[in-house]
Parts: structure tokens; C-alpha cells; sequence
């Protein structure tokens, strides 16, 4: 009993760490963006299509020259319609996308953090609001250092 209590105190204290990394990338305050990729939507779809599919699969090739790297990745939506399904759109965005790059086989285990929705009206730190309903339906990915990681 004193075991399994154990490991599920220690699940919770990684999970609480690994929410705070989230956060942290989210905010821009402890990370440095090293590289991103955009990747844009149809209306009400979550499929990646073939014109971002080599995008992606460089961005994975190169991600790990970064040493310490971790993938964010934003998922957004349009304002359009309702703002529950617009979330739900945009976590399923941000998944596809998250998918799609774990099986290039370029990524390591546990550099993607968990795929964030962002819903709609949002944007990442550091971006500039959407020009129109077709930038706003994207995922932003971002392979992400440590600021004290000193190489590159």
C-alpha cells in the first residue's frame, strides 16, 4: 500500500512539473524559440495536409541539433461558431499536428510536451493577432531550449 502511494504521489509531482515546463514555454519565459513551423486549417477540419507534411518532417529532422529541445505546439481556431467546439477543434489541431511529427521517427520520446488548445482569439507569445479566419484556423510549433543552455 505505502508503495503504491508512492507512485502515485510521484506521478503527481511529475505531473505538476511537467505542466509547470508547459507553462513556462507557453509564456516565452524560460525558453528560447529555436525553430518554427505553421501549419494552417481548413474550416472545421484537423487533418494535416500534404503542403505542411515536409515542412514538418524538417523541422523534426532538425530539432535535435538543439541538444535540450522540447516541441510546444498550439493548436487555434477561428471565431466562428461556438467557443466549445472551436476548443475542441483546435486540441484536435494541435494533436494532429503532434502526431503527425512523432511518427517521422526524427523526435525522442518525451520532447513533445501535451498538444495545448488554444481555442479561438488567442495567439502564441510573441505572434501578432490573425489577419483573417484563414490564419487564425493554424497549430504554431516551436522547438524550444532552455535560456541556459549554452550551445547554438
Amino acid at each position: 500500500m505505502a508503495t503504491k502511494a508512492g507512485t502515485t504521489e510521484q506521478f503527481a509531482q511529475q505531473a505538476e512539473k511537467i505542466e509547470h515546463l508547459r507553462q513556462a514555454i507557453i509564456d516565452g519565459h524560460e525558453y528560447v524559440i529555436r525553430e518554427e513551423a505553421t501549419v494552417y486549417f481548413a474550416t472545421g477540419k484537423a487533418t494535416v495536409a500534404p503542403e505542411y507534411q515536409a515542412q514538418l518532417r524538417a523541422l523534426a529532422q532538425k530539432a535535435p541539433s538543439f541538444g535540450n529541445y522540447r516541441l510546444s505546439i498550439l493548436g487555434f481556431a477561428d471565431p466562428r461558431g461556438d467557443a466549445a467546439a472551436n476548443e475542441r477543434l483546435s486540441k484536435k489541431r494541435a494533436d494532429a499536428v503532434s502526431n503527425f511529427l512523432r511518427q517521422t521517427g526524427h523526435i525522442e520520446p518525451g520532447r513533445v510536451l501535451s498538444p495545448s488548445a488554444m481555442g479561438e482569439g488567442t495567439v502564441a507569445p510573441g505572434e501578432g493577432a490573425p489577419g483573417s479566419n484563414d490564419e487564425a484556423r493554424r497549430v504554431v510549433v516551436r522547438v524550444v531550449t532552455p535560456k541556459t543552455q549554452l550551445t547554438r
